[in-house]
C-alpha cells in the first residue's frame, strides 16, 4: 500500500504560528485584518487565506510565505506520534511518498527545503514529491492508495479519482465520507483497522518438478478419492516458505526477485512421512539444511513483511499431504503408497490467500 503524506499542519502543527506571524506582519504594513478568512480552505495550496486575511499584495504574500513562513516550517517539530507511526507503517511494509504543495513559485527550492527537515527529524520515506498544488492529480500519477492531508480540499479531490483519504484537522468538521482525526495514533489505528481481517497477503512456496509433484499429488488424489476429508486449500504440492502482509504487490515482487538468484534447482530426499499435533499429515525432507538457509535468505529480505505472530517459529519445512481432525485413515492409505525418493525443486511461487499464482520463478 502506498501512503501520501503532507508535511505542513500534518507531519507538523504550526498553523497557530503562522496565523500569529501573519498577524505581527500584516501589522507592520498596517493592513486591515479579518481573522474570520483564516478559517477559509487553502483551496488552490496557494496562500490565498493569507491573502484574504491580511489584503497582502502578490509581493507580500510572497514575501510572508518565503521568508516567514520557510523559518517557521523549517524549525518546526514533528506533530506527536509522526515519528513512531511513520516509521511503523514503513516497517510494516507500506511505502511513504511525502507529497507536499510547497511550489517554485514561493519558494527558491521546495525539494531541497522539505529534503533537509525531513531529515533533520529522521522522518522516514520512499519518495519526496513537491510543486503539488493539485494533489488528486499528483496521487493518481503516484498510484498512490491513501492520502493523509490537513487540507479537507485535498482531501475531496483525490477521492475524485477512487484515491481514499484521511483528514488530520481537528477544524475541519461536517464532510462524513472523509475521516477525520486529531492525532497520530488514532490515523494508525485507523489504517490498521481497515485492513481487514486478512491472515495473510502472500505466501511463498518452493515447487517441484512434473515428477516429484505427480508422485505426491498422486496421493493427495488417492486420499480424496477415498473420502478422506482434506481442510487444506487446495495447494499444489509444495513446501511453504513463510506468509506475509503487504498491501502493495509490486513493492513485494520486488523484494522477491532480489532474493531469487541466489537460490538453485536442489534435490530433497524425502524418507518418511510424519504429521502435526495428529491433524496435518506431511511427507517429511531429510536434508532440511538447504531449505533452511532458502528460509534465512528470505528472512532477512522479507523481515519487515513477515507475520509477527510467526517470528519466533521453529521453521520445520514439509510437504501436506492433508489436514484433518482424524488422521488414521489417512495415515494408513499414505503408508501404503509411500516410498523414499528423491524430488527437485525447481520452481519459487507467490501466491495469494485465493490460492491464485501471482508469480512463478523457474530456477536455475
Amino acid at each position: 500500500m502506498r501512503i501520501g503524506i503532507d508535511i505542513d499542519n500534518t507531519l507538523t502543527d504550526i498553523q497557530k504560528d503562522l496565523n500569529n506571524a501573519a498577524c505581527k506582519y500584516a501589522n507592520s504594513l498596517n493592513k486591515k485584518i479579518n481573522l474570520k478568512n483564516l478559517e477559509l480552505i487553502d483551496k488552490k495550496n496557494d496562500g490565498n487565506i493569507y491573502q484574504k486575511a491580511f489584503d497582502f499584495t502578490y509581493e507580500e504574500l510572497k514575501y510572508f510565505l518565503k521568508n516567514i513562513q520557510e523559518n517557521i516550517t523549517n524549525n518546526a517539530i514533528p506533530r506527536e506520534g509522526v515519528l513512531e507511526f511513520v516509521n511503523k507503517l514503513h516497517l510494516e511494509g507500506y511505502e511513504i511518498y511525502i507529497i507536499t504543495a510547497r511550489d517554485v513559485e514561493f519558494h527558491d527550492n521546495p525539494y531541497k527545503q522539505s529534503e533537509e527537515w525531513l531529515k533533520k527529524n529522521n522522518i522516514y520515506y520512499d519518495k519526496l514529491i513537491v510543486n503539488a498544488r493539485n494533489k488528486g492529480k499528483v496521487c493518481k500519477e503516484e498510484k498512490i492508495d491513501l492520502l493523509i492531508d490537513d487540507n479537507i480540499n485535498n482531501c475531496l479531490d483525490v477521492r475524485k479519482y477512487g484515491i481514499k483519504a484521511l483528514c488530520l484537522n481537528t477544524n475541519n468538521c461536517g464532510e462524513d465520507k472523509i475521516p477525520i482525526f486529531d492525532n497520530w495514533t488514532d490515523i494508525y489505528n485507523y489504517i490498521k483497522k481497515t485492513r481487514g481481517n486478512k491472515m495473510y497477503d502472500y505466501v511463498l512456496q518452493l515447487g517441484f518438478d512434473k515428477q516429484t509433484e505427480d508422485f505426491i499429488q498422486n496421493i493427495k488424489n488417492t486420499l480424496k478419492e477415498k473420502n478422506v476429508i482434506d481442510k487444506e486449500k487446495n495447494w499444489r504440492p509444495h513446501i511453504t516458505i513463510d506468509l506475509y502482509n503487504c498491501d502493495n504487490e509490486e513493492l513485494f515482487i520486488k523484494y522477491v526477485d532480489k532474493v531469487i538468484n541466489n537460490i538453485k534447482i536442489l534435490n530433497i530426499e524425502f524418507n518418511n512421512l510424519n504429521n502435526f499435533d495428529d491433524k496435518t499429515l506431511y511427507i517429511e525432507p531429510f536434508n532440511k539444511n538447504d531449505l533452511q538457509k532458502i528460509k534465512e535468505l528470505f528472512d532477512i529480505s522479507l523481515s519487515k513483511f513477515r507475520l509477527e505472530n510467526r517470528k519466533n517459529r521453529i521453521y520445520k519445512p514439509h510437504v501436506t499431504l492433508c489436514t484433518n481432525d482424524d488422521l488414521n485413515s489417512a495415515i494408513k492409505l499414505s503408508e501404503d503408497m509411500f516410498k523414499p525418493f528423491v524430488g527437485k525443486v525447481t520452481y519459487l511461487w507467490i501466491y495469494n490467500p485465493q490460492v491464485n499464482l501471482i508469480k512463478e520463478y523457474s530456477l536455475d
